[in-house]
């Protein structure tokens, strides 16, 4: 699903939130006017590796909406996640906030931008947020879907009659939630296709191991 950022001259791309908060969500909360659940979820998802919603809490400080108006947070944010997804549009924007901030200004928001790199570059959340694999028998936990999501079986092969299956593989983290999700074996393209492989629009599972670690789930559908 294309992603939609909120927008004026901007483009959009705490507390512990439940492990299935995903950027949709976030989004919607955001369009109802609901900032602080907006804001809580784009932190959460921040937390590991969404720079989508990093860009969109650098936006909400710009805008002064749940957070006070601080264009010197703005800026950093915005960059964070400009720099680390390598996406131009990101960048452009944060480009423009950073031209209209003092010299004094510019320099604490440089600063801000190391304070944030220290925790939410992709190298440092890749060391922390990496699992380290368990096998079956060190993890043996029911892994109980919260919810499951129908993939769209793909129209072509439907009108064909053709049967098709795809196998994935997945990290369930310690507070579970989904992860590094890959398909292993396919019957083709389209079927890969229709099946989400991103982690934010996966269900959480319950059931945890008591280590630090995860154990790769294989799934068939």
């Amino acid at each position: 699903m294309k992603r939609t950022f909120l927008g004026m001259m901007l483009i959009l791309a705490g507390a512990a939130l439940p492990a299935q908060a995903n950027f949709d969500k976030a989004m919607e909360a955001y369009t109802a006017g609901n900032f602080t659940e907006a804001y809580r979820s784009f932190d959460a998802l921040a937390a590991i590796g969404d720079y989508g919603s990093a860009f969109n809490i650098g936006v909400m400080y710009y805008r002064g909406e749940y957070v006070e108006r601080d264009p010197v947070e703005a800026w950093a944010w915005m960059q964070l996640a400009g720099s680390e997804s390598d996406t131009e549009n990101m960048l452009l924007t944060a480009e423009k906030v950073f031209s209209g901030l003092s010299v004094a200004q510019q320099q604490a928001a440089k600063a801000r931008l190391d304070a944030l790199l220290d925790s939410y570059s992709t190298e440092v959340l890749s060391r922390e947020l990496a699992p380290v694999l368990l096998s079956d028998d060190e993890c043996d936990v029911d892994r109980t879907p919260v919810s499951k999501k129908q993939p769209v079986y793909p129209w072509r092969a439907l009108r064909a009659g053709e049967f098709g299956r795809v196998v994935v593989e997945y990290s369930v983290m310690p507070g579970g939630h989904v992860r590094d999700v890959g398909v292993v074996q396919t019957s083709g393209e389209e079927f890969s296709q229709a099946c989400p492989k991103h982690s934010s629009i996966w269900p959480a599972v319950l059931g945890q191991c008591l280590r630090k670690s995860a154990a790769p789930t294989p799934s068939a559908g």
